[in-house]
């Protein structure tokens, strides 16, 4: 009887712990005339011994069959990474390799988990706008005779794909698109939930308040029995709603909620406060140092593990300031105004207007830019940015734009050519930071230490003569 045949005989890691891309050759019984191959992932071929990439490990059903006949061979292939011998040297592929065959593919065949690996791969590599093609290709634009994407999938690869078009490429309405059309294929409550929140998150960029409210309405109407993370989501968009409204307390009693649904719940004051300088030093320095990405995963984190963040001045500096690095004036100045509402007397009002003003600049408005820089001399005289404020408004709007737009151009520049991945650790490294290599000792942290995030980096307190603070152990002697 003929029989279809497969070695899996190569890999190709993609990292941040995504599961590898295999490679298999394909062997059928009958080898004379032209043969078809069907090879389960939506991807097909007419070559007699053909080799294929499978963007995921699986099961898949693969179909051989010869034009005109009526054989047709149908088996289930196991689809795993090649087995290697202990102590085997590492053979693993390079995936720039097999990029020219993975670009032909068709995304508008693929099943949903398929799909959201090539989105996936693109976006590993950094072609952001060719992970959106494909996912919003496959998303909507279905081949026909395809399988049809499978519901309890699609949340999770829309969620990918928002991602891309959210904080890649700023093409917010194509999001909202992506989340309608998905809510559409009738997703199960827990798909539901991540949609409608994800798409109300999204209308709350485009300041459509009243649609964002909407959207989160209609997640609270499916949110019974959901995971504890969904539910913090959804406390921390009420919240987020609420700091839009400029209702102080309804902000703070929401954010409440969304903590303690978080990691940090069971932290004491001096660990969350640790955490906190960790935090904002780590973006500090990836915004220092033109590391947006790490920047950006940073700040999601931080919320992430402390939802109340969004009610700290220097949180939304932050936030504000890497916006304005990833070219979003408008999302910058929302983030400083949402602060300055919910709380006008804030310590950092002063250099969320600067921020304002900058971003102002980029959008090319002089007056409001003017406005920004006059209420800030006006609402606060004693602030230290008061010179360079009059410095500004003496030599003018055009050169403000053209420092502004310089700065901007700079952080592009220097963020497309410095993120290098580290995948032992899964961090950004600084530019001309060499990747570590052989054995690292490692030791357990001390009882009571704070933990401190792997995308930043304490340095220990040094004296002013930049000597490490030696401090006296119980019995007084020096350590």
């Amino acid at each position: 009887m003929p029989d279809v045949r497969a070695q899996n005989f190569a890999e190709a890691p993609l990292g941040d712990g995504r599961p590898p891309l295999i490679r298999v050759r394909f062997r059928a019984g009958f080898t004379s005339g032209k043969l078809e191959w069907d090879f389960g992932d939506g991807q097909t071929s007419t070559q007699v011994y053909p080799e294929h990439v499978y963007l995921k490990p699986g099961l898949y059903p693969v179909t051989c069959s010869r034009p005109g006949s009526r054989l047709v061979v149908t088996n289930k292939i196991r689809v795993d990474p090649p087995w290697r011998r202990l102590g085997a040297k590492d053979a693993s592929a390079d995936i720039e390799k097999w990029m020219p065959e993975i670009r032909a593919y068709d995304p508008t065949a693929m099943p949903a988990d398929v799909l959201r690996q090539l989105v996936a791969v693109y976006e590993t590599l950094g072609e952001h706008e060719a992970a959106a093609r494909v996912g919003l290709a496959g998303l909507m634009e279905r081949k026909a005779g395809a399988v049809a994407l499978e519901p309890d999938r699609v949340g999770v690869l829309v969620q990918e794909l928002v991602f891309v078009l959210t904080e890649r490429l700023n093409r917010l309405e194509d999001a909202l698109r992506a989340c309608d059309h998905a809510l559409t294929l009738q997703p199960p409550a827990e798909s539901a939930v991540r949609l409608w929140l994800a798409s109300a998150r999204v209308a709350l960029k485009l300041d459509r308040v009243a649609d964002s409210q909407k959207r989160l309405e209609q997640a609270e109407a499916v949110v019974g029995g959901q995971p504890p993370e969904l539910l913090r989501q959804l406390d921390e968009l009420r919240g987020d709603l609420a700091r839009r409204a400029g209702m102080r307390e309804a902000a703070v009693k929401f954010y409440g909620e969304a903590l303690k649904r978080s990691v940090s719940h069971q932290w004491d004051f001096r660990r969350r406060t640790a955490m906190t300088g960790a935090y904002s030093r780590g973006v500090e320095d990836a915004l220092r140092s033109h590391r947006l990405d790490e920047a950006g995963q940073t700040l999601r984190r931080w919320v992430r593990e402390m939802p109340t963040c969004k009610l700290d001045g220097y949180y939304a500096v932050l936030k504000a300031r890497f916006e304005l690095a990833r070219r979003r004036p408008r999302q910058a100045i929302l983030e400083a105004e949402d602060l300055l509402r919910v709380a006008p007397d804030t310590p950092y009002a002063d250099r969320l207007l600067l921020v304002q003003a900058d971003s102002y600049a980029l959008l090319g408005d002089e007056k409001v830019w003017k406005d920004a820089l006059e209420r800030l001399r006006r609402d606060h005289p004693g602030s230290p940015f008061v010179p360079e404020v009059r410095d500004a408004l003496a030599a003018g709007f055009e050169k403000a734009k053209a420092k502004v737009e310089a700065a901007v151009a700079a952080a592009d520049s220097r963020s497309a050519g410095s993120e290098e991945t580290n995948q032992e650790e899964g961090v950004a490294q600084p530019p001309g930071k060499k990747k570590p290599t052989g054995r690292r000792r490692t030791s357990p942290p001390r009882r009571g230490r704070a933990r401190v995030p792997a995308e930043t980096s304490v340095r220990p307190a040094r004296s002013g003569r930049g000597r490490p603070v030696r401090r006296p152990n119980r019995a007084g002697a020096e350590r």
